[in-house]
């Protein structure tokens, strides 16, 4: 029986975890004020999908920090594959999370700039580009479930895993 792989974490990944905190936790302090704020200061009847948009991408943002806390690790050692595989996972889960959060944020900008300004093409640039970003947002989700391997290769332990891979580079323009 092979010996199980473990795998190390060194003084410069520890270093890169801790500037991750770092920076990270004011930003995520100053969001949450500024969400604090602007929930608390409006109304209801005239910004109802420009505060929804932004509810659903400050919860989507926090959820995708939260998915890479299990891979930013503290101190240097050797750790078991099954707590380095649980931050792989959160970290990979994050990317498509946080692609969603970014487009209800976008979104959310969208709606307040329609607010501002009424005119008949300003109006149709900010919903082309509100749809640009869902469509990213949720592309971008929906490609890293369902179409790229890593995912799917990660997940689990069921007979026949599929080897790690994404679209053949022949389908990538």
């Amino acid at each position: 029986m092979a010996p199980p792989i473990l795998f190390e974490v060194t003084e410069d990944a520890v270093r890169l975890s801790q500037i991750f905190y770092g920076v990270t936790i004011p930003l995520m302090a100053l969001a949450t004020a500024t969400f604090a704020y602007r929930m608390s200061k409006s109304t209801r009847r005239k910004s109802f999908w420009s505060d929804t948009c932004i509810t659903l991408g400050w919860a989507l943002a926090v959820a995708a920090w939260g998915l890479l806390m299990p891979q930013m690790f503290l101190t240097p050692g050797i750790k078991e594959p099954a707590v380095v595989f649980k931050g792989f996972k959160g970290a990979y889960l994050a990317i498509s999370v946080w692609g969603v959060a970014l487009a209800f944020i976008k979104a959310a900008i969208g709606f307040t700039l329609l607010h501002i300004r009424q005119s008949f093409w300003f109006s149709v640039f900010i919903w082309f580009n509100i749809a640009l970003a869902a469509g990213y947002g949720f592309g971008n989700l929906w490609f890293s479930l369902f179409f790229c391997r890593p995912m799917r290769a990660a997940w689990g332990d069921f007979p026949n895993r599929p080897r790690p891979s994404t679209v053949p580079g022949g389908r990538m323009p």
